[in-house]
């Protein structure tokens, strides 16, 4: 797993989400920052919120806090 993290962040990705099968039966999963290889555990939609949080609000949107 931690070659697939170093190969994933060396291609140039941000985010890797983990789910294994505890995650799966409490309905979350692993978001791992590669770049500052923090990671923390959110529900799906928390994960969907926190990468376009991250990206940043598409041209003409405002970000919603």
């Amino acid at each position: 797993l931690k070659a697939q993290m170093k190969a994933a962040a060396g291609g140039g990705h941000r985010f890797a989400i983990l789910l294994g099968p505890d995650e799966l039966e409490r309905g979350v999963v692993q978001l791992k920052d590669l770049g500052r290889g923090q990671q923390r555990e959110l529900t799906h939609s928390e994960a969907v919120r926190a990468i376009i949080d991250a990206r940043g609000a598409p041209r003409g949107e405002a970000q919603s806090g």
